[in-house]
């Protein structure tokens, strides 16, 4: 009877061992802000994202670290997330199902990073995501099918990026206008790219006059030519 006492309490401590463990060089606390555990790791030189973050986190701030990858699943235990912060890390590519199980989340920052492209989908399962930082990273090209499923997005920052002014940024300026979202930080987004709209700014009317169907219909009927041409060579 003692033995099965003694097991029992043992089990009980190693469990509050586990859960409540908080990953090396960071802090831990009861957060105040949110219900569950604040871990923050910033600026601690780490180079990969801690495993044995607790489960109930609900703050996660990995600011200011050497950061380079998110591994594949490396976030999904962590449902009860509602902020992480990634900012000024060294992040150049992400995993199309990094976010996918932080159905909770309502701020993510990915400011200050390499990121080049979005993954389709990859903002998709964030529902109740209402803030969006992708300010001063290396995107080029933003699409409004990647953020449609987010109907609390509030803020979408996106300045800092070299941008390139196509049709596709267009149709993402024409959403970003019908939901009324924020797309700035501290400065007005502007495009990196073609030579000709080089600076201007995505608020200014020569991007909304842009008639993107006229243009696609002009490389239809250059195609269409082109093939004729090859069909003439043929014969």
């Amino acid at each position: 009877m003692q033995l099965v006492v003694w097991l029992s309490v043992m089990l009980s401590v190693l469990y509050s061992q586990e859960t409540n463990a908080c990953p090396d060089q960071c802090s831990c606390s009861k957060s105040s802000s949110c219900n569950g555990t604040d871990v923050n790791c910033e600026g601690k030189g780490l180079s990969r994202v801690p495993t044995n973050i607790p489960t109930d986190t609900c703050i996660l701030n990995l600011k200011r670290n050497q950061i380079t990858i998110l591994p594949d699943g490396i976030l999904d235990t962590l449902i009860n997330l509602q902020y992480i912060n990634l900012r000024w890390n060294l992040i150049t590519t992400l995993p199309e199902a990094i976010f996918d199980r932080l159905v909770n989340l309502l701020a993510l920052s990915l400011r200050d990073n390499r990121i080049t492209t979005l993954p389709r989908g990859i903002f998709d399962n964030l529902v109740n995501l209402t803030t969006l930082y992708l300010s001063n990273n290396q995107i080029t090209t933003l699409q409004k099918q990647g953020f449609g499923r987010l109907m609390k997005l509030q803020t979408i920052a996106v300045d800092g990026n070299p941008l390139n002014c196509d049709c596709r940024l267009v149709a993402f300026l024409g959403f970003a206008e019908s939901r009324t979202l924020t797309l700035k930080i501290s400065k007005e987004p502007s495009c990196q790219s073609p030579l000709n709209l080089k600076g201007t700014l995505l608020k200014d009317k020569v991007l909304q006059e842009m008639v993107c169907d006229s243009g696609k219909l002009f490389i239809l009927v250059l195609q269409i030519l082109v093939l004729n041409k090859h069909a003439f060579l043929l014969i």
